[in-house]
Formats: C-alpha cells, sequence, structure tokens
C-alpha cells in the first residue's frame, strides 16, 4: 500500500504563480474529515476554554497589544490608498467629461474628431477640413449629427473604445460615399445607438437575409452584405482600417472604381463577392496574403490584366468566379487541390490546357472556361476528375477530337464542347457518362459517331439526357436516329443542319417532356405528323429551310404553350387560323411562306410572311445554344437573335 502523501501543492492565486506546500497530520483526518477523538476523550469533563482554543491565558492576554500595533501602522496606509484611488476616479471622470463631444461646442468638437482621425491615419487631415469631402460631412456628423454622441477615446484605435469609434465614423463615410440616402432598403444606418445595429433583415423571393453591417459576438464588424441595395460609388478606402471584417457580399450594385490599394490590409477576409458591378482595374497581387480567402467572385465587371499569381498560394480558396470581364493571358495559379469552382467564361483568357495542371485539380467540381482564346487539344484526363459535375470549353479553339477511352463517370452532369473546331467521331465511350444531362457538341466538325455493333453503347446509352445539341455537324446524310425515341426526358433537341433526310417519324409525339425541338435548315419532306400535337410543353418549334410539304396540322393548334414557330421555306400549305383564332395568354411570333397574292399558307397573326424567291430569316433567328446553366442546369432564356428577342423559359 502506498503511503499518504502529506505535501499537498495548492495553487497561489496571486500574480507569481508559485505553490504553497502544507503539512497535514493524516492521523486526525477521518472518513468524514474531522478531527477524530477515543472513546476516554468522550467521558472526560468540560473542557476550559484554555484547553478549546489551545492557549494560555498569558498568551491570550497579548492579542490587544498586537492588533493595536498593527492598526497603528496599516491605518495610515489604508488612508493613503483611499485618497489615491478617489484622485484617480475624479481624475478619469474629468477625463471622461472633458472627450465627451456633448460637453464642447461646436467648432471644438469638430476638431477633436478630425484630430483624432487624422492622428491615427484613419482619413488625411486634408480631406477631413475640406468642405463637401465625404469625409469632412461624416467627421462632422460624428461631432454634431450624431444623437448618440461618443467621447473622443484616450486609446489608439487597437484599443476597444478606439475601434468602436473610428469604426462608428468609417461606417457613417461609407453610408454618405456610397449613396446611403438612395440604397432600397432601410438599414438603420445613423440611427442605432450601437453601430452593430446598422441593419436589418431583408426578405427576398429566394429567402431572407441580414443586410447591412454585421458585427460578431465582440461588437467588431464582420461582414458587409448589400446585395442588390442600389449601392453606388467607390469605396473609401478608410474600410482598410476595419481589418476584423470576413466578409465581403454586396452583389448587384454600381460599385464602380477599382479595389483599392489600401485594401491590402484586410487580411481576414474569407469571402470577397462584388459580382455584377462597374469595377475596373486588376486583382491586386496583395490577395494572396488573404491567407483565410474561400471564395472570390468578381464576374459581370469591367475587369482586366492578368490573374496575380499569387492566388496560386491560397490553400484555402475553393471558388473562383472572374467571368464576363477582360481578363488576358494564362490564369496558371489554379493549382490548388481544394479548389472546387472555376468560373473564367467570356474573358480573353489563351493558351493551351495541359494535363499536369489537371492533375492538380482532384476536387474540382465546375469547370468554365467557356468563350475565351483556349487552344489545342482536351486533355484527356479532364474526364477523369471525379467529383466534376460541369465541364464547359464552348466557343474557344479547341482541335482534334472528343478524347477516347472516357472513364466511367457518375458525377458529369453538364458538357458543352460546341463552337469550337473539333473533328472526328464521337466515341462509344461517351456513353460512360452514366448521368450527363446536357450534351452540346454543335457547331464543330464532327462527323458523326461510333456505337458498339454488339451492345449498341455509345451516345445512346445517355438515357438521363434532357438536352442534347448535335447541330451545325458534317454528319453523313440520313434520318432522324430511332435511339431519340428512348430518351424519353429530352426537354430540347436541336438536330439543324445535319443533312437530315427522309420524314419526321411519328413518335415525335411521344416525347412528352419536350420544350424546344429544332429541325432547321435539312432535308426532311413528308408531312409533320399529327401526333406533334402531343407535345404539349412545347414552346419552340423550328422546321424551317426543310422540304416539308402537305397541309398543316390543325393539331398545332394544341400546343397552348407555343412561341416561336418556323415553317417558312418550305412547301406547305393551309390556314393558320387554328393558331391566330384560338385566343389564349399569347400568339407565338410565326413565320411562315404567306406572301404574295397567292401565298402558300394563309396567316393573319405571322410576324414575317415569306416567299419562295426569298431568304426570309434562315441564320438571323436560330434557338441559342448558351444557356445559363448555372442556375440549377435550367436554362433562364432562350435568345433568338435580335429579330425575335429574348423569351424567358417557363417550366
Amino acid at each position: 500500500m502506498m503511503e499518504p502523501n502529506n505535501n499537498i501543492e495548492l495553487p497561489n492565486v496571486g500574480s507569481s504563480g508559485s505553490t504553497v506546500q502544507t503539512d497535514i497530520d493524516d492521523s486526525t483526518i477521518g472518513t468524514t474529515g474531522a478531527p477524530v477523538e477515543s472513546s476516554m476523550d468522550i467521558e472526560q469533563s468540560v473542557p476550559t476554554v484554555a484547553e478549546l482554543t489551545g492557549k494560555s491565558e498569558s498568551e491570550d492576554s497579548k492579542r490587544p497589544k498586537f492588533v493595536a500595533m498593527c492598526a497603528l501602522y496599516t491605518l495610515p496606509f489604508l488612508v493613503v490608498l483611499a485618497v489615491v484611488i478617489i484622485v484617480v476616479v475624479v481624475s478619469k471622470n474629468q477625463a471622461a467629461a472633458a472627450n465627451d463631444l456633448r460637453n464642447m461646442d461646436g467648432d471644438e468638437a469638430f476638431d477633436s474628431v478630425v484630430n483624432y482621425l487624422s492622428q491615427h491615419n484613419v482619413s488625411q487631415m486634408e480631406q477631413l477640413r475640406r468642405d463637401g469631402t465625404f469625409q469632412n460631412v461624416a467627421a462632422t456628423w460624428m461631432a454634431h449629427g450624431d444623437a448618440h454622441s461618443r467621447t473622443i477615446p484616450e486609446g489608439s484605435p487597437a484599443s476597444k473604445e478606439g475601434y468602436d469609434f473610428i469604426q462608428r465614423y468609417i461606417m457613417a463615410l461609407f453610408y454618405y460615399q456610397m449613396g446611403g440616402k438612395h440604397w432600397k432598403y432601410e438599414l438603420n444606418f445613423l440611427k442605432a445607438e450601437n453601430t452593430c445595429g446598422w441593419n436589418s433583415w431583408v426578405v427576398r423571393p429566394q429567402n431572407t437575409i441580414p443586410m447591412g453591417m454585421i458585427c460578431n459576438n465582440n461588437g467588431l464588424i464582420s461582414a458587409l452584405v448589400f446585395v442588390g441595395a442600389t449601392v453606388k460609388g467607390t469605396f473609401p478606402s478608410e474600410l482598410s482600417k476595419l481589418t476584423t471584417l470576413r466578409i465581403i457580399e454586396m452583389d448587384v450594385n454600381s460599385i464602380s472604381g477599382s479595389i483599392p490599394d489600401s485594401f491590402h490590409t484586410l487580411t481576414n477576409l474569407e469571402n470577397l463577392h462584388l459580382s455584377h458591378n462597374e469595377m475596373k482595374g486588376t486583382l491586386p497581387a496583395f490577395m494572396g496574403n488573404y491567407k483565410s480567402l474561400v471564395s472570390i467572385d468578381v464576374s459581370f465587371n469591367e475587369m482586366d490584366g492578368t490573374l496575380p499569381p499569387s492566388l496560386g498560394t491560397l490553400t484555402e480558396l475553393k471558388g473562383v468566379a472572374v467571368d464576363h470581364n477582360l481578363f488576358t493571358g494564362y490564369p496558371g495559379f489554379w493549382q490548388q487541390p481544394q479548389v472546387e469552382y472555376l468560373f473564367l467564361e467570356q474573358n480573353a483568357f489563351d493558351g493551351y490546357l495541359e494535363e499536369t495542371m489537371i492533375t492538380r485539380l482532384p476536387s474540382l467540381k465546375v469547370f468554365d472556361i467557356s468563350d475565351n482564346q483556349f487552344r489545342g487539344a482536351i486533355p484527356p484526363n479532364l474526364f477523369s476528375l471525379s467529383a466534376l459535375q460541369v465541364i464547359d470549353l464552348h466557343d474557344n479553339s479547341f482541335t482534334g477530337s472528343i478524347p477516347a477511352g472516357i472513364p466511367s463517370n457518375t458525377a458529369l452532369r453538364f458538357l458543352a464542347l460546341h463552337k469550337n473546331d473539333l473533328s472526328g467521331k464521337i466515341g462509344e465511350s461517351i456513353g460512360n457518362l452514366q448521368f450527363l444531362n446536357h450534351l452540346d457538341v454543335s457547331n464543330n466538325r464532327l462527323t458523326g459517331y461510333t456505337v458498339n455493333p454488339q451492345t449498341g453503347f455509345g451516345l445512346p446509352s445517355l438515357k438521363h439526357l434532357t438536352y442534347l445539341y448535335l447541330a451545325a455537324n458534317n454528319f453523313p446524310a440520313g434520318p432522324i436516329p430511332d435511339w431519340i425515341r428512348d430518351m424519353t426526358k429530352l426537354q430540347e433537341l436541336s438536330l439543324k443542319a445535319l443533312q437530315l433526310d427522309g420524314t419526321i417519324p411519328t413518335w415525335i409525339g411521344e416525347l412528352s417532356g419536350m420544350i424546344l425541338l429544332d429541325l432547321d435548315d435539312n432535308n426532311l419532306r413528308g408531312s409533320i405528323p399529327s401526333s406533334i400535337g402531343n407535345l404539349k410543353r412545347l414552346q419552340f418549334l423550328l422546321l424551317n429551310r426543310n422540304e416539308l410539304t402537305e397541309q398543316v396540322p390543325v393539331e398545332l393548334g394544341d400546343l397552348s404553350m407555343l412561341r416561336v414557330l418556323y415553317i417558312d421555306n418550305n412547301g406547305l400549305q393551309g390556314n393558320m387560323e387554328m393558331i391566330c383564332n384560338r385566343g389564349g395568354r399569347f400568339t407565338p411570333i410565326m413565320v411562315a411562306d404567306c406572301a404574295g397574292t397567292t401565298p402558300e399558307v394563309v396567316c393573319d397573326c405571322c410576324k414575317q410572311c415569306c416567299s419562295d424567291s426569298e431568304v426570309c430569316n434562315d441564320d438571323n433567328v436560330v434557338p441559342s445554344n448558351d444557356p445559363l446553366w448555372q442556375f440549377g442546369y435550367d436554362r433562364v432564356f432562350y435568345s433568338f437573335g435580335n429579330y425575335t428577342g429574348f423569351f424567358y423559359a417557363t417550366p
């Protein structure tokens, strides 16, 4: 059995952090922690006072003398201490009163605010004193207009009171410089006593979000959220002093200018979202110091230059959206394994995609580099990224064939390769993209597709397709493929300019989910099948520039959602009264061979009438191959060129 340790260390609560040792006789500790008495002790008579205290009477008589001596020496010290405390408290109260803006006259209050802000390099003295500047207006409000006036801090902006003071000034400056009087939402700016109350909950169709200045639990600014709030103007450079900022989310406004150089101090930023504004300039290299940055979105602006290589050092960065700008060069920063989203479309980037670059992006989910100037072959290992859901390479200058040997992939949903210079055939391995729902390879030089002769595996295997665009390639002449009949989920089918011949099959009416059917510019013969009237969701029907004959079927009148109908440059006959006279919420825009004194088609409500001797619409009005798929892969609008205009998609 181990012997008890009588030397117990107790932590000293003093500032030295040392410990003291106490010797305890463990023979006096029982199970209850009280002294243990023997039976012999219990039988004794009542003890005297001296016995109870363990002191003799002579020892007790010495206590008053000792107490008196202690009082004699301690009392003067306590008096001095009390006086010091009183002096300190009075001094602090006097200092606080002296710094209270409410106790100052007009000029003194303004001077005090200006001096504090300039001495601590928050704003420049010249800007603060010059009438009409936003800094002057904000400082004047702090001195005279703030209903909840503050005292001038004794400490620097590094202190809590100092930071609170400059935080209030800078957000007042933000309000004045960025058109606060005309913001879309009432956000309590310049009203609430606590600056952290300068915000409001805003109800939007899709959600309810806090808008304005958002603070953390310590009362320090954490986020600026102004989405679609009609904020206008340039950023005040003073925002750089608010180093606790983690989120700037100011999409869909009218912010102009560039990202200020002073923003290099905002190293705690995690999200920088400035899309759909009017910003110019470049992405500054100092953003490489934003080590906590998770996402950056500056899309739909007018920014230019090259992307700084320092972005490639950000190990937390997951999303990059710089699309719809004027950036140039090769965006070679994308070499971090944690990156998931790259939206680089509609810029002037160029160069070759390297296989080694692809291997550095194992987490990539969305890869959109469309509408740029990339060239060369498509790296085969791009299809090996197991997390990739979207590949959009359209409208570049890629050459060669669609990579063969595509591995099995259950993640990829969207593949857009149109408007390139691809050649060869679509290999059967494309059938490995088992859950693909959008495939667009139109406007290339492809010469068809291959199918496994034993199993039929290949393009026909993509049963989950909802969008299939094969238009404007060099496919061999032939009928509309029968395997399309089994693609029952199709919503859009574009087989334009594929040298199709034969007739439109009656089974086309079985594709009940069809919204757009484009068979324009082929050699199709015969009639329009009456079964087409079964396509109750059909909105866009393009049958122009074929060799169709016979009567226009009355079943076209059953297409109650029809918005665009082109049947011109054919040999069709009949009357379009089944549409012109049906009433309803709108009459579709129609083009038919209804010109001349003896028209082939009678149409009193056609947008344009054509004749066999003229080119009517042809390439001026064509279906868009550029859906804004970012919104859940659903088409947001259909563009039919300048002639017809825009139609917002309806489910």
